[in-house]
């Protein structure tokens, strides 16, 4: 999902003012679940069944987020 994007904004001269030591960029990652429910669902949910036997519907999502100062970046996507 992210190498895409990260492709784009390379190419296109976004990533300059992030780069560090040796040209790298640090991104880090932040998984977080944002929606949970037994009842409610659509077809972009995921699902599971916790111990209790009991089918969960849930969205989570990945962000990144480059920040050098006052400067920041986020990318953001949908785990599903």
């Amino acid at each position: 999902m992210y190498s895409k994007r990260f492709a784009a904004l390379q190419s296109g001269g976004w990533l300059r003012t992030f780069q560090r030591h040796g040209g790298h960029v640090l991104i880090p990652l932040d998984g977080t679940q944002y929606f949970c429910s037994q009842k409610v669902s659509c077809d972009n949910c995921s699902s599971r069944t916790p111990a209790n036997g009991k089918c969960e519907y849930y969205r989570a999502m990945v962000a990144a987020r480059a920040a050098v100062g006052a400067r920041k970046l986020s990318l953001r996507t949908c785990a599903r």
